[in-house]
C-alpha cells in the first residue's frame, strides 16, 4: 500500500552556487559517506548533487515530515546499484520515522536535464 509520495523539482545552478558559497559545510549536509564518495568519483558534478538534494527532499514530503527533526538530509541516502538504479536509504532519525511509519519499501526516480533536476519519491508498506 503506498503511505506518501513526494517529488522536487531544483535549478541546477542553485545548488552549485549552494556549494560554491558554503563548500564543505554544504557537503557534510547534504551527502552521505557513500554518496561523497560516489560525487567525487564521478567528478564533483554539480547534477549529482542537485538529484541528489531534489531527491532527499521528495523522500522528505512522502515522509510527511520535511527536512528538519524527523529527518536530516545527511540521513536520507541515494546511491546507484551496479546497474545504475538509484536507490533510497534511511539512517537516523529519518530511519525511526520510517519504522514508525511501517514503511518496508521505497521507489525513486531522478532525472536531469540542462538547468534541472528532478526526483519522485514512493514509499510503502
Amino acid at each position: 500500500m503506498i503511505v506518501g509520495i513526494g517529488t522536487d523539482l531544483i535549478y541546477i545552478a542553485r545548488v552549485e552556487a549552494t556549494w560554491n558559497r558554503f563548500g564543505e559545510r554544504f557537503l557534510a549536509r547534504l551527502l552521505s559517506a557513500g554518496e561523497r564518495r560516489q560525487f567525487e568519483a564521478r567528478g564533483c558534478n554539480p547534477s549529482y548533487l542537485a538529484k541528489r538534494f531534489a531527491a532527499k527532499e521528495a523522500a522528505a514530503k512522502a515522509l510527511g515530515v520535511g527536512i528538519g527533526e524527523h529527518a536530516r538530509l545527511c540521513e536520507i541516502e541515494v546511491l546507484n546499484n551496479q546497474q545504475g538504479k538509484p536507490e533510497l536509504q534511511f539512517y537516523g532519525a529519518a530511519a525511526e520515522t520510517i519504522k514508525r511509519q511501517g514503511i518496508t519499501s521505497s521507489h525513486i526516480a531522478l532525472t536531469d536535464e540542462s538547468d534541472l533536476a528532478q526526483a519522485f519519491v514512493v514509499l510503502e508498506r
